[in-house]
């Protein structure tokens, strides 16, 4: 702008003339309009940093109730379903060596070697693979055969928490499931009862005979029929040999 008396430049910051000294009529006027200006942007300022404040302190709210929404909802569908994820996680682990896996049950079997054979069986979660149901009787044998050991050897001592006709009813327990394992119903698998499996069942047929005899007390030809025996009478063969008979 130009200064109204001398016609020289005037800045309107300029309270007067630099040039003749004239005052400067816009520059009241003009500090006035500034500081109106400051006011209502400062009051425009503090009116959107709260604004903002409030709307971010909601925003941070309603994110950590969704986020533990979510982690409950998580958790209600892990715990709900917690045995269908550790089943799929476990056959999955059994299915990455199947090819290992099925040399060393065979091995196993070939050797009869029943409980490394259960063993192995059940720390691989070898039961979640399909591809090696053909083991399965095999397993169950294995189970019930590792259960008849143990009994048999408990009469040799005291047992704090269960009785000797207690031991009894469960080591003749695990001879009935080993001795119906050994025939196929309408139910089985042809492939349960393969050549290398019955082999295995003849062969853990004759050690029950040999630890019957060995650790039952019953005499050989007792062990030799005692398949054929019914329920009750292997119980009371294994009562008399084992000295329970009056307890």
């Amino acid at each position: 702008m130009k200064c109204q008396s001398c016609g020289n430049a005037l800045h309107i910051e300029e309270e007067k003339c630099p040039h003749c000294g004239s005052g400067n009529p816009y520059y009241k006027k003009h500090r006035q309009d500034m500081h109106q200006y400051r006011h209502e942007f400062s009051e425009v300022k503090k009116d959107v940093y709260k604004k903002t404040g409030f709307f971010t302190g909601l925003t941070v709210k309603i994110s950590v109730i969704a986020v533990l929404i979510t982690v409950q909802l998580i958790m209600l569908f892990v715990y709900g379903n917690a045995w269908q994820i550790s089943k799929l996680w476990k056959t999955y682990e059994a299915k990455q060596q199947l090819e290992e896996h099925a040399e060393v049950l065979e091995k196993l079997e070939r050797e009869r070697s029943y409980t490394k054979f259960a063993i192995y069986y059940d720390e691989k979660n070898l039961s979640y693979a399909e591809e090696l149901n053909e083991y399965k009787i095999v397993y169950r044998m294995c189970c019930n055969y590792r259960d008849v050991y143990k009994y048999l050897l408990s009469f040799g001592e005291e047992d704090a928490y269960f009785s000797k006709q207690q031991r009894l009813e469960y080591l003749c327990e695990s001879l009935e499931l080993i001795y119906e394992s050994m025939e196929p119903d309408k139910y089985s698998d042809i492939s349960w009862y393969a050549a290398p499996h019955k082999e295995l069942m003849e062969a853990m047929k004759e050690d029950i005979e040999c630890m019957l005899v060995a650790y039952g007390n019953i005499t050989k030809e007792e062990a030799q029929k005692f398949e054929t025996l019914s329920s009750g009478k292997k119980r009371i063969a294994l009562e008399r040999g084992l000295g329970i008979d009056e307890e």
